[in-house]
């Protein structure tokens, strides 16, 4: 499965790079919406109170359309490495954003009743990776949090040293 969906993400992306140069950051958002449309119809809340219970709903429902996340979910780390490689975010206050972001998501994640496990099966056999849905994102913004916080410029921010002439934490 990982073959194929990696096979398909490179193949469609000459349109990520397209949609990155004609909508910027758009393009994640976009990505990142769909997602959550698809998990919300998935889920098909009947009430508000059913918002607040959306992983459990969307771990509870058939698979069926929960699939079109497999190519949202995963297009989503090319759009941001593509976006990253452009100088659309860097420095370790995008990168500590990125981490407060993730950890808030997986918060929210699993309250909402999305199963923990985020690779591979939790104990109860439930999964956010077959289909992928909205709780494997907060996994994804922790990961570019990471790359922004520990890049060179990042590492420079935090501890104070110059990186290639430039001041630490300059923005884009």
């Amino acid at each position: 499965m990982f073959l194929i969906m990696l096979l398909a993400v490179q193949a469609l992306l000459p349109l990520s790079v397209e949609a990155d140069r004609r909508w910027f950051l758009g393009a994640i958002v976009g990505l990142v919406l769909a997602a959550a449309v698809v998990d919300v119809v998935r889920a098909m809340p009947g009430s508000a109170g059913d918002i607040l219970r959306l992983g459990q709903r969307v771990t509870d429902s058939a698979d069926g359309i929960g699939w079109i996340n497999a190519v949202l979910v995963w297009l989503l780390p090319q759009q941001l490495g593509i976006a990253w490689k452009r100088g659309r975010f860097r420095g370790a206050w995008t990168g500590l954003f990125f981490l407060v972001l993730g950890a808030v998501w997986l918060v929210a994640a699993l309250a909402s009743g999305y199963p923990i496990g985020m690779v591979g099966r939790d104990f109860h056999g439930d999964s956010n990776m077959l289909p992928p849905t909205l709780a494997l994102v907060g996994v994804m913004w922790l990961q570019v949090g990471a790359v922004c916080s520990s890049s060179g410029q990042g590492v420079g921010c935090w501890t104070g040293a110059e990186s290639a002439g430039r001041s630490p934490c300059s923005a884009p």
